[in-house]
């Protein structure tokens, strides 16, 4: 038993060595046969497209067994077959599960039968695997984000190429003009006033003679000079280039310079560095939140190996309870972040689907509450609720359901140890809902913001979590036509308002 668990230890630090499909696939497969002695081991993984699993790693034996992949699939419970005819004795195949999401499939098969002791551990590798699958899907989904946006990026500067450019045909040496087109003489009307003028990037004035044009007719070669055109309706930046067009077919050598309003690239460039930094940010939070319960069930892992290595004779069930419940509540912690992130995906992509039905919002809020009082008690928060009855409406009961549990884990993480209030109320044809901590409030600048994906008033070091939970709210509860709103006090707590419509 120590040495599965040790080696579900190391297999731990392998697969999340690099996150990389191929890497965690083969990694698992070969550690599965390696290090518990598996005859053969398979990894399938779900096309949700095609409806199917396909095999996409393989060690151990080449011959063709049966393996029970698409029942487990079909079931999503782990299958236990320890009398099997020839060579092997045993097979096992454990669902690869992310938040109800159907992941794949991993097969072993065993040449002696398999003790309940070795299942069980190979039942935690199987969450391991499952949560570095799904730790691969945000890594390749971060990667396709970054392309789409290198790609949005390349797409929007052959636009910006093949579009009409200021462009002036001047004489060489004179820089006399001898012919621009229109956005050329927008770009040049009433140039000679006192208005019109160029600076640099660091706001220095440029001379006259120091214009793109007369260092152009004194055969200086521009190449991308940017420089700031002033105007009085504004400052634009511009990008200059000139050459020298031979003489031909009658005309003489003519200098062409031609100017490209770079503004909108600019803010595209602007937007596209904050998106980057967006970007890194999330990372960074989803990183460290993804990490936090997978560093609690490897520690509560380690301590039962360290008990069964010392003392094995003293692991009871009331020592080993304990440990199993903390290894449930990290387990359900990494569902409830993975759940989130599906939602956003669902949300941003318009894909919400609502299932209406009557709901009794009195009673609901009484599950809610009585479901979260292990919360509530942790957080030091007493609740109270008001509720006014038969408070009936057509609503999704589970969006409704989470978008109210958000709302009071918020109240909860940033009003700890102090008393939390919920009310519901008929106001007319609508149902309020108020949701208020006595916390440590928020900003009046951070209010506008706070229903942002991502967004957060206070700093991630203090508070976890994604910055998610208030997006999820809003964009559930304005799916079933309803509002939701903020009012605060920094330092006095805040209290939310649902509203949703009763027909």
């Amino acid at each position: 038993m120590t040495h599965y668990l040790r080696a579900a230890t190391r297999a731990a630090t392998r697969l999340t060595e690099r996150l990389e499909l191929e890497h965690v696939v083969q990694t698992a497969v070969g550690t599965l046969v390696e290090d518990f002695d598996a005859a053969l081991a398979r990894l399938w993984l779900h096309d949700p497209v095609a409806g199917r699993l396909v095999l996409r790693g393989s060690a151990g034996l080449s011959s063709e067994v049966t393996d029970s992949s698409l029942e487990v699939a079909r079931t999503r419970q782990p299958l236990l077959r320890n009398q099997l005819a020839g060579d092997l004795a045993a097979a096992v195949d454990f669902p690869l599960l992310s938040g109800g999401e159907l992941l794949g499939v991993v097969s072993c098969f065993f040449r002696q039968p398999l003790e309940d002791e070795v299942f069980e551990v190979l039942g935690t590798l199987a969450v391991l695997i499952s949560s570095v699958l799904t730790d691969v899907k945000l890594v390749q989904a971060e990667r396709a984000s970054r392309d789409r946006l290198e790609q949005q990026q390349q797409w929007l500067e052959g636009v910006l190429d093949l579009l009409p450019l200021p462009v002036v045909l001047s004489e060489p040496r004179t820089g006399k003009l001898l012919l621009t087109n229109k956005l050329a003489e927008e770009l040049l009307a009433g140039q000679e006033g006192k208005d019109f003028y160029f600076t640099d990037r660091d706001g220095q004035l440029i001379p006259d003679e120091q214009t793109p044009r007369q260092r152009a007719a004194r055969g200086e070669e521009l190449r991308s000079v940017e420089l700031i055109w002033h105007t009085p309706d504004g400052a634009r930046p511009l990008l200059f280039n000139s050459g020298l067009v031979p003489a031909g077919l009658g005309h003489p050598d003519t200098l062409m310079l031609v100017a490209q309003d770079v503004s909108r690239l600019k803010q595209v460039e602007a937007e596209l560095q904050q998106a980057v930094r967006a970007r890194d940010e999330f990372l960074s939070i989803a990183s460290h939140e993804l990490k936090t319960p997978l560093t609690s069930l490897m520690l509560q892992v380690q301590g039962v190996r360290r008990g069964l290595e010392k003392r094995p004779d003293e692991l009871s069930v009331e020592r080993l309870l304990p440990r199993v419940l903390v290894i449930e509540r990290q387990a359900e912690r990494l569902a409830r972040l993975v759940n989130d992130l599906l939602d956003v995906s669902r949300a941003s992509a318009g894909q919400l689907r609502l299932e209406e039905e009557q709901v009794d919002l009195s009673l609901l809020l009484e599950e809610i509450v009585e479901r979260l009082g292990a919360d509530f008690e942790k957080a030091g928060s007493r609740v109270s609720l008001s509720a006014a009855p038969l408070l009936v409406g057509a609503w999704d009961r589970l969006r409704l359901e989470q978008a109210l549990t958000n709302l009071l884990s918020n109240a909860m993480k940033y009003g700890a140890g102090k008393p939390i209030e919920i009310a519901a109320v008929r106001a007319g044809d609508q149902v309020e809902v108020r949701v208020r901590d006595r916390g440590i409030g928020i900003e009046h600048a951070q209010q506008s913001r706070i229903f942002d994906r991502f967004a957060r008033a206070v700093s991630e070091r203090n508070y976890g979590g994604f910055g998610l939970g208030l997006w999820i709210a809003r964009r559930f509860v304005e799916a079933m036509r309803g509002t939701i709103t903020v009012e605060s006090v920094q330092g006095e707590g805040a209290t939310f308002t649902v509203r949703l419509p009763l027909t």
